[in-house]
């Protein structure tokens, strides 16, 4: 049974991605979402009330990963950048830039103070939280 759907916006323009990706928090008492307004979402999993929107990407956002914490955000866009915010009340903490195209993946390692981000341009960059 669903409990709840969380609702990302809707748009009238007709080239933008379906794609959306969520994700749990480690905790799972987080839920990050992408939608096509090239944003983040951050909604609490045990009500789908919105925490957050984290604005600062330039493309469609194509991946979202928690720190193993919990207290991290990683988006990676097409844009060429990985974004790290910080989960508690949605500043952005660092912005990661040289792909030179899409950055298709993004994962923290297991202690959460490296950054992997993988791209179109055929790298894989491994950058210090």
């Amino acid at each position: 049974d669903v409990l709840f759907e969380l609702q990302p916006p809707v748009s009238t323009q007709d080239e933008l991605s379906d794609d959306v990706f969520c994700t749990f928090s480690t905790s799972g008492s987080k839920i990050a979402a992408t939608a096509i307004d090239n944003n983040v979402r951050i909604f609490d999993s045990r009500t789908g009330g919105l925490d957050h929107v984290l604005h600062g990407h330039q493309d469609v956002i194509s991946r979202v990963a928690f720190s193993p914490s919990g207290s991290r955000l990683l988006s990676a866009s097409r844009d060429r950048t990985a974004k790290v915010w910080a989960v508690a009340n949605g500043a952005l903490l660092q912005s990661l830039e040289g792909h030179s195209s899409e950055i298709l993946t993004c994962s923290f390692n297991y202690s959460g103070d490296v950054i992997l981000t993988g791209s179109h341009d055929s790298s894989c960059c491994v950058w210090k939280s």
